[in-house]
């Protein structure tokens, strides 16, 4: 059987701005992840949390493809914001 799916949430306001989203995903047996930092996340920090996450909800973190290769289960990104 396979574990439960991980997102990783690197945007600092997301819990507050986003409860419903947060909430949605949680009823459908996914782990949230949240950045702990107020500020975006480190290469370092990314490189402890990233190797087991399904999905991304990216703040205005650096994703480049150091990172990438870190993930082998992710399958996708999401950029937070608007414009």
């Amino acid at each position: 059987m396979e574990g439960r799916k991980k997102v990783l949430v690197t945007a600092t306001n997301y819990s507050t701005l986003c409860k419903e989203a947060k909430a949605l995903l949680e009823q459908n047996q996914i782990d949230v992840i949240e950045n702990p930092h107020d500020r975006p996340m480190t290469f370092e920090e990314l490189r402890e949390v990233i190797s087991d996450i399904d999905g991304v909800v990216a703040g205005v973190d650096s994703w480049n493809e150091a990172v990438f290769q870190l993930a082998p289960h992710l399958k996708v990104i999401s950029r937070f914001g608007v414009g």
